[in-house]
């Protein structure tokens, strides 16, 4: 995706005029369009995560109704601390 992008965006630049040949030089150009493909291809990587984190928050509010009921709960501890305390 990368090259193919970096490819298009260059083909392009070889139609500039002289005058904005003088106003964007190759190097720059050059710059533009590798912090753009970058750009493309990282935010091409993070729109999974539009669709991914719902599911995952989803998944989690599950397990903490399903496996939290199943967990010894922490009173009996609080009871023997307090006994421990006022004895």
């Amino acid at each position: 995706m990368r090259t193919s992008l970096i490819a298009n965006i260059s083909r392009k630049s070889l139609r500039f005029s002289g005058k904005s040949r003088v106003l964007h030089p190759n190097g720059h150009l050059i710059t533009l369009v590798s912090n753009d493909a970058s750009f493309m291809e990282w935010s091409a990587f993070l729109v999974h995560f539009v669709w991914v984190q719902p599911i995952i928050i989803i998944v989690g509010c599950i397990l903490l109704l399903v496996v939290r009921p199943c967990l010894p709960s922490l009173d009996h501890r609080r009871r023997i601390a307090d006994d421990a305390w006022t004895t």
